[in-house]
């Protein structure tokens, strides 16, 4: 994958709602503050006590989940650069936060980052596999980036993610997703990469598939 930018039109970005990750993501279940002042702590060959180990998890944690609902209200407001401060120092705290990574990807293509975009998606679903979210996510960053034969690609793997889990919601999305996907490849807008065709058969397919109808359900290539 290449780092330059793509040549597709400002009419290429998908609109998407930030308040529908502030819904999907989970709060932090923080453990309850231990009140047990016992000598008892564990210490033993210069180790720390394991009271202090455990607080200072919870500070980690506690610190990591308010800068995400912090970062969450920033981006609310329009403020990007500040809400991306934020939830990069969550990342550092909160390494395994899927839900980060992918309201970070979603603040990147509004700020035209796309590639960081679609690395920040790539995380998102390497740690939540199962997550349709993220899947859809990831398809619209590589739409945005310009790889649009690989993001119909992303969009069948996220529907079936979606059917499977009976998630409503996103294949509804994923119609008009597909649909846009589909009038890129049909107006040659997308990115070639070097010594491939204009792109591999599956994806071909889903766009010979959907061309014809731009609301039709997007059918899962074989």
């Amino acid at each position: 994958m290449t780092t330059h930018q793509p040549q597709v039109e400002k009419s290429a970005t998908v609109s998407f709602a930030l308040g529908n990750s502030a819904k999907r993501h989970h709060e932090f279940a923080l453990a309850e503050e231990d009140s047990d002042d016992s000598e008892g702590d564990g210490t033993c060959c210069g180790q720390p006590p394991l009271k202090q180990t455990a607080v200072a998890l919870e500070d980690s944690a506690s610190k990591a989940a308010r800068l995400e609902r912090d970062g969450i209200v920033l981006a609310s407001d329009g403020k990007y650069n500040q809400a991306l401060r934020l939830w990069n120092e969550a990342v550092d705290l909160a390494p395994e936060r899927a839900e980060l990574y992918e309201m970070k990807a979603q603040l990147l293509m509004l700020l035209e980052e796309y590639f960081p975009a679609v690395q920040a998606a790539e995380q998102a679903v390497k740690k939540k596999p199962e997550w349709v979210e993220g899947w859809l996510t990831l398809g619209r960053c590589q739409m945005n980036y310009g790889e649009v034969h690989v993001a119909l690609e992303t969009f069948s793997l996220c529907w079936k993610l979606a059917q499977r889990q009976g998630n409503k919601h996103v294949a509804r999305e994923l119609e008009d997703d597909v649909a846009h996907a589909n009038t890129l490849v049909s107006l040659g807008r997308f990115r070639k990469l070097p010594d491939q065709q204009p792109g591999p058969a599956s994806a071909t397919c889903c766009a010979r598939k959907h061309a014809s109808s731009p609301k039709a359900n997007p059918t899962p290539c074989d």
